[in-house]
């Protein structure tokens, strides 16, 4: 009963701060609607901020599971990340997920704490797939922990853009095609 209960207190927590937002959520209205106690909570998170986060870190798993990223995966490894990058967008067309993740977790969060979160779920898993393809010699640039905040910079303003727009699906691909062209290794 634990852990459905953890997982019933994150879904109503995420539903929560999709819509009304971190400050407007009230754990008293979370609880009820799981039909689980204060103290339940409280034996799951330390708190509101707790939950927050913890919603945090199941959107990334979620966006990381959609849109794996390794070099494993076979094939050509270009195409690999840029399907990559255009699966991690497609899960940030969900405007409450959007909302969590760039609006909310960086003023809930502040701003060490969520780029310490966003180095820890984006930037490293980018930095260890550029040593990669470094090493096998598929990229020539030797810098990758650069390049991954560059290629994250670019996913989070493609994903503004989307939220910004009447057509996010189409920003999504105009951004995706742009990131490609960028990203595009030097012919041989």
């Amino acid at each position: 009963m634990s852990d459905a209960t953890r997982a019933a207190l994150l879904s109503h927590a995420r539903e929560a701060f999709a819509t009304a937002g971190y400050v407007k959520t009230s754990l008293d209205d979370i609880v009820t609607a799981v039909g689980a106690t204060k103290g339940a909570l409280y034996h799951h998170f330390d708190g509101k901020l707790a939950l927050f986060e913890a919603v945090v870190r199941d959107i990334y798993a979620e966006l990381d599971a959609a849109s794996p990223l390794g070099v494993e995966l076979g094939g050509d490894p270009w195409h690999n990340l840029i399907e990559t990058c255009r699966g991690y967008l497609r899960g940030l067309l969900d405007a409450g997920t959007r909302r969590i993740l760039l609006v909310e977790a960086p003023a809930v969060l502040g701003a060490e704490r969520e780029r310490a979160l966003d180095h820890e779920l984006t930037v490293r898993p980018l930095v260890e797939w550029f040593t990669a393809l470094h090493d096998r010699g598929v990229i020539a640039s030797g810098d990758p922990e650069a390049l991954a905040r560059l290629v994250n910079g670019a996913l989070t303003a493609i994903a503004l853009w989307m939220g910004e727009s009447k057509h996010p699906e189409r920003e999504l691909e105009r951004g995706v095609r742009a990131l490609a062209e960028l990203l595009r290794p030097p012919p041989p």
